[in-house]
């Protein structure tokens, strides 16, 4: 076999690998959010808990009604709504690279996606939990705000590793482009 086909194969067998997992990632990921949105529409107590505890607002808050239990929710969902469309851009990443190679455009179109995705989770994370807590407190006591800022280590490891991939993605588009340039001299 040539040096080449087995590295073809390699990545043929590592992209499957990584589609399958992916696609479990994804199907995880919705199971968890159809669990959150049954738990919601049930009206069930453990949401509101959660919510109040998480966002750190059991000062200024004893319960949240069933709306602010679904204003704080859909705040809280929006990172994993970036998770779903995460995983399902990697699954397509995975599937290009097995069926379509490595070096063309439709990859490192989706790598710089994924790239954006990942740099936008940190501020979206940041920033729904921001104004999630601030929107909370505000409609219970009407006369109160309440401004919390965290930033998780995560948060700033995926905007640099964001940055990174965007990176990466746009030295691919730049050897798609030299390796075009290539087939069409020769």
């Amino acid at each position: 076999m040539p040096p080449d086909h087995i590295h073809l194969t390699r990545i043929q067998r590592y992209a499957t690998i990584g589609e399958r997992v992916a696609t479990v990632a994804l199907c995880l990921l919705l199971a968890v959010l159809a669990y959150l949105f049954f738990l919601l529409v049930t009206g069930a107590p453990v949401v509101s808990n959660e919510l109040i505890s998480d966002l750190e607002i059991a000062n200024h808050v004893g319960s949240l009604s069933y709306g602010q239990t679904w204003l704080g929710a859909a705040f809280w969902s929006l990172v994993d709504l970036l998770g779903v469309a995460l995983f399902i851009t990697v699954r397509k990443l995975f599937k290009g690279l097995r069926e379509d190679g490595v070096f063309v455009t439709e990859t490192a179109e989706r790598l710089r996606r994924i790239g954006f995705i990942v740099l936008a989770m940190g501020p979206v994370s940041i920033l729904s939990n921001l104004f999630a807590g601030l929107f909370l407190v505000l409609w219970v006591k009407g006369d109160a705000i309440n401004i919390t800022i965290s930033v998780e280590d995560a948060d700033v490891y995926g905007i640099v590793l964001g940055l990174v991939i965007i990176a990466v993605s746009q030295i691919m588009i730049e050897g798609t482009r030299i390796a075009d340039e290539n087939r069409a001299f020769v």
